[in-house]
């Protein structure tokens, strides 16, 4: 991460924080970045210095709809205004970490297929955490590339229980043989 995108994080933090809606924005913008991650014309779009700054607003307040806060608004708003809206996978991922820090935990990064519930994710964080030594806020992404199970990341610790690396697994062990 660039200094300057750590800066735009580290504001966007401060800001948050003083306002009283740092989970809030926190989730705004994750929710913001996980959907500007899955579409690559979206992605090409926000980071596409010919778009004009009124349609990229345009643009990002359909993506937020009427959920986002006052204070997500400002905060993209800004990012438009900046030039720095192609940073913003970035500056959401950095502000996770940064809020999850701040209730002293760490961010554990989940790849699945299919959405999670809410008692699925409390196992998961549970597990995770006895794995790392120390408590984890998992963050759900979804991802069809994953045929079944799950990847889960946590600082520099991968642990992949899909299906594909199951198979691979196999397919390893049959070679032995």
């Amino acid at each position: 991460m660039s200094e300057v995108t750590e800066g735009y994080a580290d504001a966007l933090f401060g800001l948050a924080v003083a306002e009283r809606q740092l989970e809030r924005v926190e989730g705004d913008l994750y929710a913001l970045a996980r959907a500007v991650e899955g579409s690559p014309e979206l992605t090409d779009a926000l980071s596409d210095p010919r778009v004009p700054p009124d349609r990229l607003d345009t643009l990002v307040s359909e993506l937020l709809s009427d959920r986002a806060s006052p204070v997500t608004r400002e905060a993209v708003a800004l990012l438009i205004r900046m030039g720095r809206l192609a940073d913003l996978v970035e500056i959401a991922d950095r502000l996770a970490e940064k809020a999850a820090l701040s209730r002293g935990r760490q961010i554990a990064r989940v790849r699945s297929a299919v959405p999670l519930g809410p008692e699925t994710v409390g196992r998961l964080e549970g597990v995770l955490s006895g794995v790392v030594g120390h408590p984890v806020e998992v963050r759900v992404v979804i991802d069809p590339e994953v045929l079944g199970g799950l990847v889960a990341r946590v600082g520099d610790l991968v642990v992949d229980g899909t299906v594909r690396s199951r198979m691979n697994q196999v397919r390893a062990l049959l070679a032995e043989v």
